[in-house]
C-alpha cells in the first residue's frame, strides 16, 4: 500500500464473494488489514462479485468501470474505494531479497 496516496484516510471495504466468504478490508495509519470471515454493519464501501472479478480488480488492477461490466456490484462510497485500488502496490516478482 503505498502511503503517499492513502494518505490519512480510514476505510472499510466489505468483500462478498458470490458463493464463497465475505472478507473485510480496514486500512488506517497506512496500512492494510484483511479480515476474512468477518463483517461490519456500516462499511465505507461493499463490493459483491466473483473470485474472478474481485480478482481483476484488486490483482490484476483492471479499472473498476470494466469489472463492474462483468458483474461486481458496489455499494457506496466509490471514491474511496478508488483512492484505496489506486494505493495498492502490486509486488514485483523474482526481486532478490537480499544481495551479498
Amino acid at each position: 500500500l503505498d502511503p503517499q496516496k492513502i494518505g490519512t484516510r480510514a476505510l472499510t471495504v466489505a468483500i462478498n464473494e458470490r458463493g464463497g466468504e465475505k472478507s473485510l478490508l480496514s486500512v488506517r495509519n497506512g496500512v492494510i488489514v484483511s479480515h476474512v470471515g468477518q463483517s461490519i454493519a456500516s462499511p465505507t464501501v461493499e463490493i459483491s462479485g466473483t473470485r474472478q472479478t474481485l480478482m481483476a480488480l484488486f490483482l490484476q488492477k483492471q479499472p473498476l468501470v470494466e469489472v463492474e461490466k462483468a458483474g461486481l456490484q458496489v455499494k457506496g462510497d466509490r471514491q474511496a474505494l478508488a483512492a484505496l485500488l489506486s494505493a495498492i502496490e502490486i509486488p514485483t516478482r523474482n526481486y532478490q531479497i537480499m544481495k551479498p
